[in-house]
């Protein structure tokens, strides 16, 4: 039997933040205009808990006649298919470099990437299409986009919603007054 401290437990956890801060923070400048840096991991579950209390407070202004699967739907099994729970960190950094700012944005994913985050394709690497840009842009930004991802995605949320979900029943949805406002998201 292995018996294991506090202090061993909360050493180790330090040890994990450190090791995940690490692997964020050498994609990104530190010591910059701006440094934003947040463990993304240990934020899912608050994440999940309020966004079904969100749910909840739509649901409840929903109308007794909506389908009783409307009102079981399964946030969290859709976040999983959105595959935005791999997220470990988040990191975003801005300092000057002359005659402007780098900027960079960084997300730690644990695994090959899956859902949304397979829409930014391509491991993170150096930013080198300066040179290509107009002398005058403002802004460059170089993404590597598979597009075929958001029909995958599609497919995956559809299986997720199709037994809880009719196209009327979201349409009747998208007609109804956003909660609290006088607002819809379709109005025909």
């Amino acid at each position: 039997m292995v018996l294991i401290t506090a202090a061993t437990a909360a050493s180790a956890q330090e040890n994990a933040d450190r090791q995940l801060f690490d692997k964020a923070n050498a994609h990104l400048d530190l010591g910059g205009r701006f440094y934003f840096y947040t463990n993304a991991k240990d934020k899912l579950s608050e994440l999940i808990s309020e966004g079904n209390d969100l749910f909840e407070q739509v649901v409840r202004e929903i109308p007794e006649e909506m389908p009783q699967q409307v009102r079981e739907l399964d946030l969290k099994a859709i976040l999983l298919s959105l595959g935005l729970y791999q997220a470990e960190a988040i990191g975003l950094s801005s300092v000057v470099r002359s005659p402007g700012y780098l900027n960079k944005g960084f997300v730690a994913v644990d695994g090959p990437r899956q859902g949304l985050l397979k829409l930014a394709g391509g491991k993170a690497k150096p930013f080198d299409i300066l040179q290509s840009a107009p002398a005058n842009a403002d802004q460059v930004f170089k993404v590597e986009c598979v597009l075929n991802t958001l029909a995958e995605v599609a497919v995956i949320l559809g299986k997720e919603l199709a037994t809880v979900l009719s196209v009327g029943v979201v349409l009747n949805a998208m007609r109804r007054p956003i909660p609290n406002t006088p607002l819809t998201v379709r109005s025909s």
